[in-house]
């Protein structure tokens, strides 16, 4: 009886800790300064993004440096940051967008 009271209190823990399974997140990075409209109308953009399993296992480049190169930019305008996850931690994308010249 009380194995079955703890694997019941358990299995409710995990369901209230499920609660929140999916959550999406989009900021601007305060990595550059934004230097208003740029007069270029043809605004390129760049991509990386680093998704994370459980945090052990790990994979992608989401530098500056990387998501530049991706989009063929020279000159930054700004950058925006995204994060989604799913199960709190268990599955994680980090995204980097950089617009630019």
């Amino acid at each position: 009886m009380k194995r079955l009271l703890a694997l019941t209190a358990l299995a409710a823990v995990c369901l209230v800790a499920m609660g929140g399974c999916y959550y999406s997140v989009m900021a601007p990075s305060m990595a550059v300064a934004y230097y208003g409209p740029t007069t270029n109308s043809t605004m390129k953009v760049g991509e990386g993004s680093v998704t994370s399993i459980l945090g052990l296992i790990v994979t992608g480049d989401a530098s500056i440096k990387a998501a530049m190169e991706r989009g063929g930019i020279t000159k930054i305008h700004h950058i925006d940051q995204s994060v989604t996850g799913f199960l709190g931690y268990v599955f994680t994308t980090y995204t980097v967008k950089v617009y630019g010249e």
